[in-house]
């Protein structure tokens, strides 16, 4: 049987590259101009309170070894 499929890159090694600092620092750019924008537009307006917000989708399970 023929193996007609092309050879792919390795993922894991594509995705584990280290960045270059260069890239680190674009990315964080990247990210600080995106939340700046956000807080300029303010916030997401769909979550009129963040701390109840978060406190709703917050999934608190049970510590092991402690009972109710």
């Amino acid at each position: 049987m023929r193996n007609d499929k092309k050879p792919q890159a390795d993922a894991a090694a594509t995705a584990c590259r280290p960045e270059t600092p260069e890239e680190h620092a674009a990315r964080l750019v990247d990210a600080v101009s995106a939340l700046e924008e956000l807080a300029v537009a303010g916030g997401i307006a769909s979550i009129p309170d963040p701390s109840a917000w978060q406190r709703e989708i917050r999934e608190d399970r049970p510590l092991p070894g402690r009972g109710d």
